[in-house]
C-alpha cells in the first residue's frame, strides 16, 4: 500500500485494539511472524508507539540466531527498545530439573526414579533444554523403541547422544541452518565436528591444515578461517566457552556436531581422524600429558584404518592420568578404548589384553562397579591361566576377591575363592609380596562362610600380616592391612582394627598412595564410635569428607553421606536424618553393590524404632531374610518386631531358633554388636532368665563398647543391654552399675534417644527392686525419660514412660 493508506490501516488497527482494551484486556501473540516482511514490522512498531495505557499486552517471539544487523527486525528492535513499554526476554533452554519433571509427569514410581534422571540429564546435555529439541527426542525414542513402558513404567537406556540418535526433524532444523552458511564455513564446522568437548583457535588451525586448506598457516588462510569462524560465531551454531581461556569454543549443541560429523563416510572419518590425531601431536609436543584424552580419541576412532598401538598406547596413558586425578569414570572409558583397540587384532598380544582387563577392572572397582569388576577379572584370570602366567593370575584372583567383598553373591564368591586356590597352588614356598595378598583376600572370603570361619579368618589375617610387614612394599601392605581390617570385623578384634586404621592413615600420608577406604578414615570411624569416643568419631568423618572431596568416588560419596545421616539418627534429629538416608541411597544406587540397600534398611529399622513405627517394615524385612539369610541381624530384628508389636508367642519362637547352641549361629562380625542388642530386648520382653545368663557372658567383655554397625549406626551403650539382661536376671546391683555406665556413655556422646531408653530401663529395674529410695528415684528418672522422649519425637516412648511412671506412683502411693 502507499503510505498514507498504510498509515490510515495502521490507525484503523490501533484504534480498534485500543477501544476493544477498554471491556476486555487483550493479549496479542505474534507467532510464526515472517519478521522479515517490512509492512508487518512497521504494522507492530507503530501499534506499540500508540498503545501505551492500554490493557494490551503484545508478544512477539524471534529467534535471534537469525538476526544480524541487516535484517529488518533489527532497525525495528533498535527503535522499540526506547519505548517505556517494551521488555526483551532472553528465553533459555528447559532447565535439567524441568526436564525431569517432564519425565515424572509420565512416570512418578519411585523404582524408576534413577533411570528417569539419567534420561533428564542426558536429554538436558544434548539438546541444552530447546523444547523442540527434547520434544523430538522423546518422541523419536517412542518411534525406536528406546523409550517404552514395561508393567506400567516408563523405561529407557538411553544416556548419551549416541544413545538418543538424532531425529529427522531436528536434522531438517539443523540442516536448514547449516545451509544458511557458506560452502567454506560448513567445512570447517565438520572438520570441527571430530573433536569432542570442544576445541580451541590453535586446534582449529591446525585440524583445517591437514584437512587441505593450507599446508602452512599464512596469514590469507588464517584471515579466511577467521571469517568462517565469525560467520559460525553469528549464527550461533558455536559459542566462546566462558570461564577458560579467550581462544575456546563449542558447538551450541551437541546435537549439531553430531549431525554434521555423522555427514562424514566411515572411510573419511578414520581418515580425518588419524590426520588430526598426528597433527595434534605436533601441536601438543611440549604438553601432551594434558592433551591424552583428545589424542586418545582421535587415535581410537582412527584405528580401523591406522596405527592400533598408537591408540592402545594414548587410552591407555588418558587412563592412567584420570585414575591418577580420582576420575574413575573415564579411567574406565580410557581403559575400554584400549581394550577395545586391542581387540582388533585378537589374538596376537593375548599377554597386553589380559593387563588391561585388569586395569579396566581396578577402575571399575574404584568407581563402584563392582559386579563389572568382577566379570572383568574373571575374563583376565581366564587369560592368565591360559599363558600360565602365574603373577598376572594372582593380580586377576586378588581383583575377583575384591570386587566380591562387596557385591555379595554365593557363585560369585566361590569363583573368587577357586582362582585364589589355583593362584597360590602357582606361588612358591616361602614368603612373597604376592603370598601375602592371597593369605589376606583368603581370609577376608572366609566372613562369608559364617560364624563357623570367624576364627580361622583371624588366623590367616595375622599371618598375612606378619608377612605384609616383613615383605610388602607400601601399596602391597597397605592392600593387606585393608584386607585383614575387613576379615577381623568381630567386636574381639576391636584394638587389633584400630591399629590397622591407623597404619592405613599414615602410610596414605607419608606415600601419597590411594587406600581404598577413604584414606583409611572410614576405619577410624568405625572404630572410633564402637569405642564411644563421638567426638574421635567426627573428626574422622571430616576427614572422610575430605578425602572424598579430593578423590571423589561413588563409593566415597556414599560413605559419607550413610556415615552422617546414621550420626543423625543417633543424636534424635530424625527430620535431618530422614532427607540424609535417602540421599545415601540415590548416591548408593551407582554402586554395584549390596551395601547401600542393606545400610538404608539397618538405619531404616532404628529410625522406626525410635518413632514406634517399626510394623510398617516387616515386610520388608521378611524379604531381607530370604535375600539375605547368612545376616543373622535381620532374623533378630524380626524378633524385636514381634516383642514390639506384642506378638509374643511368634517372637518366642524364633527366639529359640536364634538361641540354639548358645547363640553360636550369630557370627562375630559386623553385626555382632546389633545382634546382641535386638537379642537382649527380646529376652528382657520374654523375661528368659536362662537365655539372659547365656547372652550377659557373651557381652560382658564389651560393656564399655557402643552398640554400633561398623560407621552407618551408634545404637547407644552396650552396659544398657546388660542392664536389661541383669534386670531379668533379677542382679540389681550389677544392673544399677551397667545403667549408670550406660547413662554416662550416651549422655556424653549427646546419643539423646539411647539416653531415653537408658533411663526408662533404669527405672523399670529400679520399680522391680523396689528398695530403699529406687521409687523416688524410677520417679524422677521416668520423669526425664519422657521429657526427653516428647523432645526428640518418640511417641511410643512417652506412651511406655507415661504407663512406668502411673506404675512407679502407683508402688510409691502408702
Amino acid at each position: 500500500e502507499p503510505d498514507a493508506e498504510r498509515l490510515r490501516l495502521f490507525d484503523s488497527v490501533t484504534q480498534f485494539v485500543r477501544e476493544a482494551s477498554v471491556a476486555h484486556p487483550i493479549v496479542l501473540f505474534l507467532d510464526d511472524i515472517h519478521w522479515a516482511d517490512k509492512p508487518t514490522l512497521l504494522l507492530l512498531q507503530h501499534l506499540t508507539r500508540n498503545i501505551a495505557g492500554a490493557r494490551v499486552l503484545v508478544i512477539a517471539p524471534y529467534r535471534d540466531i537469525e538476526l544480524d544487523r541487516t535484517h529488518p527486525l533489527s532497525d525495528v528492535l533498535a527503535t522499540l527498545r526506547r519505548l517505556p513499554n517494551f521488555q526483551r526476554l532472553l528465553l533459555r533452554g528447559l532447565p535439567e530439573d524441568t526436564i525431569e519433571d517432564l519425565l515424572n509427569a509420565a512416570d512418578p514410581s519411585e523404582e524408576n526414579a534413577p533411570g528417569r534422571h539419567a534420561l533428564a540429564v542426558a536429554l538436558h546435555r544434548e539438546t541444552e533444554g530447546n523444547p523442540f529439541f527434547v520434544r523430538e527426542v522423546l518422541s523419536h525414542l517412542l518411534e525406536e523403541g528406546k523409550l517404552r513402558r514395561e508393567d506400567g513404567r516408563w523405561t529407557s537406556d538411553a544416556t548419551s547422544i549416541s544413545d538418543l540418535g538424532i531425529p529427522e526433524g531436528i536434522r531438517e532444523v539443523i540442516g536448514r541452518r547449516l545451509s544458511r552458511l557458506s560452502e567454506g564455513c560448513n567445512r570447517m564446522l565438520t572438520l570441527a565436528s571430530t573433536m569432542t568437548g570442544g576445541f580451541t583457535w590453535d586446534a582449529l588451525k591446525a585440524v583445517c591444515n591437514v584437512a587441505g586448506r593450507s599446508s602452512a598457516a599464512d596469514s590469507l588462510a588464517e584471515a579466511q578461517l577467521l571469517d568462517y569462524l565469525d560467520e559460525a560465531l553469528s549464527a550461533q551454531l558455536i559459542h566462546e566457552r566462558k570461564g577458560e581461556r579467550a581462544g575456546s569454543y563449542e558447538f551450541t549443541h551437541a546435537l549439531i556436531r553430531q549431525t554434521l560429523y555423522e555427514e562424514l563416510s566411515t572411510p573419511r572419518r578414520v581418515l580425518l581422524h588419524r590426520q588430526i590425531g598426528e597433527a595434534l601431536e605436533v601441536l601438543y609436543a611440549a604438553s601432551i600429558e594434558q592433551h591424552l584424552s583428545e589424542l586418545a580419541h582421535h587415535f581410537y576412532q582412527a584405528a580401523p584404518g591406522g596405527d592400533v598401538d598408537k591408540a592402545i598406547d594414548y587410552a591407555r596413558r588418558a587412563g592412567d592420568r584420570a585414575v591418577a586425578l580420582f576420575a574413575w569414570e573415564e579411567g574406565v572409558q580410557q581403559y575400554e578404548r584400549a581394550l577395545q583397540a586391542a581387540e582388533l587384532r585378537a589374538g596376537e598380544n593375548e599377554e597386553q589384553r589380559c593387563e588391561l582387563l585388569l586395569q579396566v577392572g581396578e577402575a571399575q572397582r574404584r568407581q563402584g562397579e563392582f559386579q563389572a569388576a568382577h566379570n572383568t577379572s574373571i575374563a583376565a584370570a581366564d587369560i592368565a591361566e591360559q599363558l600360565g602366567r602365574g603373577d598376572l593370575l594372582v593380580a586377576a584372583a586378588l581383583a575377583c576377591s575384591d570386587a566380591s567383598s562387596l557385591y555379595w553373591d554365593v557363585g560369585v564368591v566361590a569363583i573368587a575363592e577357586r582362582l585364589r586356590e589355583s593362584a597360590l597352588a602357582m606361588q612358591p614356598a616361602g614368603d612373597s609380596s604376592e603370598r601375602a595378598e592371597l593369605l589376606s583376600a583368603e581370609a577376608r572370603g572366609k566372613v562369608f562362610r559364617g560364624s563357623a570361619e570367624a576364627e580361622a579368618a583371624v588366623v590367616l589375617a595375622t599371618e598375612a600380616l606378619e608377612m605384609a610387614h616383613r615383605v610388602c612394599g607400601p601399596a602391597a601392605r597397605m592392600s593387606v592391612l585393608q584386607r585383614c581390617y575387613l576379615a577381623t570385623r568381630g567386636p574381639a578384634y576391636t584394638e587389633l582394627r584400630a591399629a590397622i586404621s591407623d597404619e592405613l592413615v599414615e602410610l596414605r600420608a607419608t606415600t601419597g598412595l590411594e587406600v581404598w577406604a577413604g584414606g583409611g578414615f572410614p576405619f577410624k570411624l568405625a572404630e572410633a564410635m564402637e569405642l564411644g569416643d563421638m567426638p574421635a568419631a567426627l573428626r574422622a568423618l571430616k576427614a572422610m569428607e575430605q578425602e572424598n572431596l579430593r578423590g571423589r568416588s561413588r563409593m566415597s560419596e556414599w560413605s559419607v553421606l550413610c556415615a552422617r545421616a546414621g550420626i543423625l539418627i543417633a543424636e534424635g534429629r530424625f527430620a535431618e536424618a530422614e532427607p540424609q538416608m535417602q540421599s545415601a541411597m540415590q548416591a548408593g544406587q551407582g554402586i554395584q553393590s549390596e551395601l547401600p540397600l542393606i545400610s538404608f534398611g539397618v538405619q531404616l529399622i532404628a529410625i522406626r524404632h525410635h518413632q514406634g513405627r517399626l510394623d510398617e517394615l516387616e515386610a520388608l524385612l521378611k524379604s531381607q531374610i530370604e535375600h539375605y539369610p547368612f545376616i543373622a541381624a535381620y532374623r533378630c530384628a524380626l524378633g524385636f518386631i514381634y516383642v514390639e508389636t506384642n506378638r509374643v508367642g511368634d517372637a518366642a519362637a524364633l527366639f529359640d531358633e536364634l538361641a540354639a547352641r548358645d547363640f553360636a549361629g550369630i557370627a562375630p562380625d559386623a553385626q555382632w554388636l546389633i545382634s546382641m542388642w535386638l537379642l537382649s530386648e527380646i529376652c528382657w520382653r520374654l523375661d528368659d532368665a536362662v537365655r539372659a545368663n547365656v547372652l550377659y557372658e557373651l557381652l560382658s567383655p564389651y560393656s564399655r563398647r557402643l552398640i554400633t554397625v561398623t560407621y552407618i549406626l551408634p545404637a547407644g551403650s552396650a552396659a544398657r543391654c546388660l542392664g536389661q539382661l541383669a534386670t531379668v536376671m533379677e542382679r540389681w546391683d550389677e544392673a544399677e552399675k551397667h545403667f549408670d555406665a550406660a547413662l554416662e556413655m550416651d549422655e556424653r556422646n549427646g546419643l539423646r534417644p539411647w539416653v531415653v531408653y537408658d533411663r526408662f530401663y533404669y527405672a523399670d529395674m529400679l520399680v522391680r527392686r523396689d528398695g530403699p529410695g529406687d521409687r523416688a528415684r524410677a520417679l524422677a528418672l521416668v520423669t526425664q525419660a519422657l521429657d526427653f522422649a516428647e523432645e526428640v519425637g518418640m511417641p511410643r516412648m512417652v506412651e511406655r514412660s507415661l504407663a512406668l511412671k502411673a506404675r512407679a506412683a502407683d508402688i510409691s502411693d502408702p
